[in-house]
């Protein structure tokens, strides 16, 4: 009996899949500049010296919430002397920064018009200029 094989090499793939919440999670909590802002305005609002695993923590929780108030009942027993409107504002910090942060990733391709005469300048009168 003879079976079918059929390979998908790595350049006929049409699309990279979407990217997992746990993926994405991965991918924030490892970027060190995120947890830094995350850490210095964590910093400011609770007066706490430097923390970069409750940042990671913060941050992870951030990820795993589909709103504010998701967020805010997450991240109650970290921020949990901050008033509701402060973490509601740092929730929407932190998606600003993310925002940011793919849009940066994305790459934009420019469209590209060859001169139609080629690298040569010319002067009136139709002569070269070396």
């Amino acid at each position: 009996e003879e079976r079918e094989h059929r390979f998908c090499w790595v350049g006929e793939m049409a699309e990279r899949p979407a990217e997992t919440a746990l993926q994405r999670e991965t991918r924030l909590t490892g970027n060190g500049e995120l947890v830094s802002a995350i850490n210095t305005t964590l910093q400011m609002m609770m007066g706490q010296n430097p923390n970069q695993v409750l940042a990671r923590k913060v941050l992870g929780r951030w990820c795993q919430s589909t709103s504010a108030a998701e967020f805010r009942d997450k991240v109650r027993d970290y921020l949990g002397s901050l008033d509701e409107t402060v973490v509601l504002g740092f929730f929407m910090t932190i998606q600003k920064r993310v925002e940011m942060l793919d849009q940066g990733a994305k790459v934009e391709q420019l469209s590209v018009e060859l001169p139609s005469e080629g690298g040569i300048l010319r002067r009136k009168g139709g002569s070269c200029v070396p």
